[in-house]
């Protein structure tokens, strides 16, 4: 009878590794699209630029099929598209929902796990708690530095294929990359009208 009862224990037990095992399995598992890809230096880096200084046209620099993100953590938090993270970001701090019509959530083949924590109606919800609790007129002046995933050796050579030096790089990013500059003249806006527009003449991979 006890060798009954092991046998069954000892079933129990590996049906629940063999559960588990798929489980992990499916976390890895491809994206619906098979055509998606990671998103590449450009494309963070026009993320970058896009949320930093409040321009939503960087945006559509970005392909619609560039993914980040990890597969590990929680399902909801696995996985989303580079472009709808920019407009959602970008919506944030314009104040515009308007933009969040450009966020797309993707949909993955795991077993109860939908992928993204990027969403329009999240989208939505936030832009409307922003307006709700911020009332200065000068948000704009406020922008959030966007977490450098980007080596450094990456951002030098974007910033060189569009013909800057660590001398005539925009302060902000001067002291973001190098981490030298002058106190006494430093100026976060100088120079970013200028290379806003010479982010949109580098290569486009919408």
């Amino acid at each position: 009878m006890s060798s009954i009862r092991c046998k069954k224990t000892m079933k129990q037990i590996l049906l629940s590794i063999l559960i588990s095992f798929w489980a992990v399995q499916a976390s890895f598992a491809q994206p619906v699209s098979s055509d998606m890809r990671v998103s590449n230096d450009y494309e963070e880096f026009y993320n970058k630029i896009a949320v930093e200084n409040n321009v939503p046209d960087l945006c559509e620099k970005i392909s619609p099929k560039a993914y980040a993100g990890s597969r590990t953590g929680q399902s909801a938090y696995q996985v989303w598209y580079k472009r709808s993270e920019c407009f959602y970001m970008v919506a944030q701090e314009s104040l515009d929902e308007t933009l969040c019509d450009n966020v797309v959530t993707i949909n993955w083949k795991v077993i109860g796990a939908f992928g993204s924590q990027y969403s329009q109606e999240g989208c939505l919800n936030n832009v409307a708690k922003w307006k709700k609790f911020n009332s200065d007129p000068d948000h704009k002046d406020f922008l959030m530095p966007v977490d450098n995933i980007l080596p450094k050796d990456a951002l030098i050579h974007i910033f060189s294929e569009m013909g800057y030096t660590q001398n005539t790089m925009p302060d902000r990013y001067k002291k973001e990359i190098y981490n030298t500059y002058d106190d006494l003249s430093y100026d976060p806006k100088k120079g970013i009208d200028e290379l806003i527009e010479n982010v949109k003449k580098l290569p486009d991979f919408n």
